[in-house]
């Protein structure tokens, strides 16, 4: 199996970036409705001690409760991180999408064109989307980079978690991703599949340097 490098060809219909946001945004909905019977109630209790803190300033006898070991940040970044997990690894192991991805027609696809990505990829994929959370401070500047990484990522459009996982993420238009044999006639590998050729006008530049 090759290496993704500068000299690879983006394959066609790379998803545009304001689909990946959508479908992004629709499945922090659906999860931020799962979760919300702990994010609620936790937020509600750091809320109250950070009131009782600031009253503690000018009254040293008050009592200040402490804050609950379910509504600790910590604990409520682990069970978001796992049940997040539990929603998105197994669906883009085994069919390449989420509901959200679903909705706007996206799939998630190896660089080798493999549309099931497997297990091992697609914890690689979320370790660094999602895990990456959960540590203080660097955690949210990271993931912001992360995201980013696609808007500047001219021919490829890969975030980061992307790039590690040697993914895409494509908007195939409703076409079936299809094996076709190489013009010098040789045999396509079982595990490869090749994406079929789009007119010219859509299709995506090519890196300096790239066969054309």
């Amino acid at each position: 199996m090759s290496l993704l490098t500068l000299s690879t060809p983006p394959p066609a219909d790379l998803a545009p970036r304001w689909r990946r946001l959508c479908a992004y945004l629709v499945d922090l909905v659906l999860l931020s409705v799962v979760t919300s019977p702990l994010l609620v109630p936790a937020a509600g209790r750091q809320a109250h001690h950070v009131e009782q803190l600031e009253k503690a300033l000018s009254d040293p006898a008050l009592h200040v409760t402490p804050v609950p070991y379910w509504a600790t940040s910590w604990f409520v970044a682990i069970v978001t991180a796992v049940v997040f997990a539990l929603y998105r690894v197994p669906q883009e192991a085994v069919a390449g999408r989420t509901l959200g991805h679903r909705l706007f027609g996206l799939r998630v696809v190896r660089y080798d064109g493999d549309r099931r990505i497997g297990l091992g990829w697609a914890l690689a994929r979320y370790g660094v989307f999602y895990g990456v959370n959960v540590i203080p401070y660097a955690g949210p500047i990271f993931t912001v980079v992360n995201y980013l990484w696609c808007v500047f990522d001219r021919y490829y459009h890969q975030c980061l978690h992307d790039k590690v996982a040697g993914t895409f993420v494509l908007h195939p238009s409703g076409r079936r991703l299809a094996a076709r044999p190489p013009s010098d006639g040789s045999v396509v590998p079982p595990n490869e599949r090749i994406y079929p050729p789009l007119p010219p006008e859509r299709r995506a530049p090519t890196p300096p340097g790239a066969p054309r």
